[in-house]
């Protein structure tokens, strides 16, 4: 019971100043005018309002699966020895274990997850009662599932209260539960899921936020506000294009006209057709027509500025959320901040807080051998073509003629530009054995009788070539 009351107090005291934050952003003027209620903005937001904004806004599932759709973009390998053309076997136990659980679509959306809300959960399955910690496995086998989560499905239960502990103010137990959804959230529910509590050796905890290593921001939170601008923008200017574009009339009986109520029912009618029916054409007596003039609404300048704002909040360029390309020099500009990004984000986040933290608790536990070291080798964020290919190999082989030495190795530029594997010592034999068997004999340049015989021709034909 101590643990638990420690446990809430340690919450309290991370959750407490940002909820006052919150309620203070949007005050002015000493507290007396609310921004947030004269706009209309949702001062308190849950993990269902992101979840329904990704599934029901576009921009909104974009923002959520912008970043980890370019960090986990083609996945990659484990290498414990790179000169070796064969997998060691670490190499081959992490292969054939990614290839099956399909680990890196689990890092892809464990990170999806992290950033709907605080933070995600990947559950390992392994034998053993979910309560309990883990216990040496006898190799990958026994790792029969890894789930990721979201935070309002595995969440945290205790924090480790002991100041003295190497886990102190970490995670201690985790509750997995049933998720509660609100009726608009259409997502499959787990019926058979029953509260029971995790020991934290079976989860991996995702969080991707500067400031807290429990805890982390909602990608959506710091730009809700400028997504509700987007939709009243886009959502009262296509009402209002809907009503300008179907342009009004005006019927103006005149003074003289003495309209029964029968007159008044057919006018009515004849109007009404005319609004709400195909029919073109008004059949009227004593009356003239006029068609109220209107102006098209224009709103792409508010929402040009909007957009803006979002993607300077969320750091994704503005041609890489929309995917548009304005010029060829701007849209390479982009690419390459935005390549330079998931670059660091892969080193700064996606290895010390996914892959080295699963990796690491799966050789501690035996479920994987010990290498003497490890890498992750990522996959290429840019795709070139045939042709780039080609220019970048021998941009980089001229580094090697102007510097005078060998900078890159041939095994280098196949690796790194092409992808193909290093080419073994009898392979570079063969090549080099075809390779002398083209150069002309000593003495004789090419093209001079007697250089290299004419397989097209008979042997005395060669003969006689020879001797003139």
């Amino acid at each position: 019971m101590g643990s638990g009351m420690e446990a809430l107090r340690t919450l309290a005291s991370i959750i407490g100043p940002r909820a006052a934050l919150s309620a203070a952003l949007g005050k002015t003027f000493g507290g007396m005018r609310d921004l947030a209620r004269v706009l209309g903005y949702k001062s308190s937001l849950d993990i269902n309002d992101y979840r329904l904004c990704a599934r029901r806004n576009p921009l909104g599932s974009r923002i959520i699966r912008a970043f980890p759709q370019g960090t986990w973009r083609g996945g990659g390998e484990l290498i414990e020895d790179d000169e070796k053309q064969d997998y060691t076997p670490f190499e081959k136990q992490w292969h054939d274990l990614a290839v099956r659980l399909r680990l890196w679509r689990v890092f892809y959306r464990a990170d999806v997850l992290a950033g709907l809300d605080r933070y995600s959960c990947i559950l390992l399955g392994a034998p053993g009662a979910l309560n309990t910690p883990l216990q040496d496995a006898r190799g990958p086998e026994d790792l029969v599932y890894a789930k990721p989560y979201a935070d309002d499905i595995l969440t945290i239960e205790e924090l480790e209260s002991n100041s003295n502990d190497i886990r102190f103010g970490k995670p201690k137990m985790y509750r997995l539960k049933p998720p509660k959804l609100d009726k608009e959230v259409k997502v499959v529910k787990f019926p058979t899921l029953e509260d029971k509590m995790v020991h934290w050796t079976r989860v991996i905890h995702v969080c991707d936020d500067l400031e807290d290593d429990l805890y982390g921001s909602p990608r959506l939170e710091c730009v809700w506000n400028r997504l509700d601008d987007l939709d009243k923008v886009t959502g009262g200017g296509a009402e209002a294009f809907w009503l300008r574009a179907n342009q009004g009339i005006q019927v103006d009986v005149e003074k003289e006209i003495d309209l029964s109520t029968e007159a008044e029912k057919r006018l009515d009618e004849e109007v009404d057709r005319y609004i709400h029916e195909i029919s073109r054409v008004l059949r009227t007596r004593g009356t003239t027509v006029n068609t109220l003039g209107s102006e098209v609404a224009d709103f792409k300048n508010p929402v040009a500025a909007i957009i803006a704002q979002i993607c300077s909040g969320t750091g994704i360029p503005q041609r890489i959320l929309m995917g548009s390309e304005r010029g060829e020099l701007a849209s390479t500009q982009d690419r390459d901040n935005w390549f330079d990004q998931i670059g660091d984000r892969r080193l700064q986040f996606a290895e010390p807080n996914l892959i080295n933290v699963l990796t690491d608790r799966l050789i501690e536990f035996k479920f994987l051998g010990k290498p003497a070291q490890y890498e992750t080798r990522w996959s290429q964020l840019k795709s070139l073509d045939d042709g780039q290919k080609a220019d970048l190999a021998i941009k980089i082989a001229t580094v090697n003629k102007y510097q005078g030495e060998t900078v890159v190795t041939a095994d280098e530029i196949r690796d790194r530009v092409f992808g193909y594997p290093k080419l073994t010592e009898e392979q570079k034999k063969e090549e080099a054995a075809k390779a002398a068997a083209k150069k002309p004999a000593f003495g004789q340049p090419p093209g001079q009788p007697g250089s290299r015989k004419n397989p097209a021709l008979p042997e005395d034909a060669n003969q006689v070539r020879a001797q003139q």
